[in-house]
């Protein structure tokens, strides 16, 4: 179960982000020979965020 709370404010607010690894910048794998990831390993995220009033002072909208 996840949960997440924010405050709104009444001005347009938002945001964008990016996470991402490779296989430079994680240790060894855990099959048990100690060998490291292929080379061709990545894992990358991407996302945004927005929040705006839908109601002042009442009610707002996060996504």
């Amino acid at each position: 179960m996840n949960a997440v709370t924010r405050s709104g404010t009444n001005d347009v607010s938002g945001s964008v982000y990016g996470y991402g690894r490779n296989a430079s910048l994680i240790g060894k794998n855990k099959t048990g020979d100690g060998s490291k990831m292929p080379s061709a390993f990545h894992n990358y995220q991407t996302g945004f965020r927005l929040g705006f009033p839908i109601i002042k002072n009442k009610l707002f909208f996060f996504t």
